[in-house]
């Protein structure tokens, strides 16, 4: 469309249409460069966004038996969520009370976000439970 603008523009007579045209072009062209880089940077990076970082962190606060998220990390592939999530429990739980705890954390994440893989670390609490 710009290159047949500046042709009609020279061929009218008007050949800084051509020039004019052209800068147009170019200024679209960064446009779109610079809005796909905003799109895609954050992925590329292994970045993750803060705010939906932050809603899973409160569902597994909620999770019954963890007292405290110490540390939540994600990444994306695509449409998958991979989380990294470290918790605090109660200390005084045996390892199948433990790991319950891991996978209703696992299938929590699950059903609120859809293809997600958690890997859940478990710490002892110094805290006592509520």
């Amino acid at each position: 469309l710009g290159a047949t603008v500046g042709i009609i523009g020279v061929l009218i007579g008007i050949e800084t249409l051509d020039t004019i045209a052209s800068f147009v072009i170019g200024i679209v062209i960064i446009y779109t460069s610079v809005m796909i880089f905003k799109e895609t940077a954050t992925t590329l990076t292994d970045g993750f966004d803060s705010k939906l970082l932050k809603q899973m962190r409160e569902l597994v606060e909620d999770v019954e038996g963890v007292i405290n998220v110490v540390d939540m990390k994600g990444r994306s592939h695509g449409f998958i969520y991979f989380i990294d999530v470290t918790v605090t429990i109660n200390p005084h739980l045996n390892v199948v009370e433990g790991h319950k705890i891991t996978e209703d954390i696992e299938n929590m994440m699950r059903a609120e976000f859809g293809d997600t893989e958690t890997i859940v670390h478990l710490e002892p609490s110094l805290k006592k439970p509520l």
